[in-house]
């Protein structure tokens, strides 16, 4: 579809797929399907708390404030990429 389509494709975001405490063999099986069906080229966004050994080769990002993704130390080095970033879009 996306080889002949200009449609925007947004990422994938799966939170917490071990919410409801899968037993360790269900959970390892649904960590590898996502893994493993995940459509070539897109970004997949999944919040975890643990791999359960499946490697998703990918950048991790490690929350070490409760409810929080954007440190206050760093707002304005974000803020000064966004608006940058923004301003072009008008452009």
């Amino acid at each position: 579809m996306k080889k002949y389509s200009s449609t925007t494709y947004f990422p994938l975001i799966v939170d917490s797929p071990n919410q409801q405490d899968q037993d360790v063999e269900h959970i390892d099986k649904i960590m590898t399907f996502i893994q493993s069906n995940q459509p070539n080229d897109s970004q997949l966004i999944l919040g975890l708390a643990e791999t359960y050994g499946v490697n998703f080769n990918c950048k991790i990002v490690t929350l070490n404030e409760k409810y929080g993704l954007l440190q206050s130390n760093e707002y304005e080095t974000v803020y000064d990429e966004l608006i940058g970033k923004i301003s072009n879009l008008w452009l």
